[in-house]
């Protein structure tokens, strides 16, 4: 919203430096003409609105929310190098891999007594497109 905000407004201070509003104080022998003046005054307002949203994001999100929830945690340190190491373990991602090919090669229970429905009433289960279809022997 703010950056939407901003943009509208620095539209509306162009549109009245375009229509001269700024001309009585342009100074050109120092180089400030309409432009200059308009660009001004849309970096001074921005400058005022983010200190004054600095503060209204400092009471919405106030750090003793956070401090309340780093206390109640176990460990309550802060993240160092070897915890970015954990996350990027290239042994636990292999092992994770693996644990999910093995059970996703393996048969779940329910699809082998399912399977096994079939053949005992003389059917079988064959894969179509990707699908599983029924058919008679």
């Amino acid at each position: 919203i703010v950056v939407f905000l901003t943009f509208f407004q620095a539209l509306l201070i162009e549109f009245l430096a375009a229509e001269g509003v700024f001309t009585p104080f342009e100074d050109e022998q120092n180089g400030y003409n309409s432009e200059i003046i308009a660009g001004g005054i849309v970096n001074f307002l921005i400058t005022i609105e983010m200190a004054a949203i600095c503060f209204m994001h400092d009471k919405v999100y106030a750090p003793t929310d956070y401090t309340l929830l780093i206390a109640t945690q176990v460990d309550a340190r802060a993240p160092s190098a070897s915890d970015m190491g954990a996350v990027i373990n290239m042994t636990d991602m292999v092992a994770t891999v693996q644990r999910v090919r093995t059970a996703t090669s393996q048969p779940s229970s329910v699809a082998s007594s399912f399977r096994a429905s079939l053949i005992a009433e003389g059917q079988e289960m064959d894969t179509v497109a990707g699908s599983p279809q029924v058919r008679k022997v």
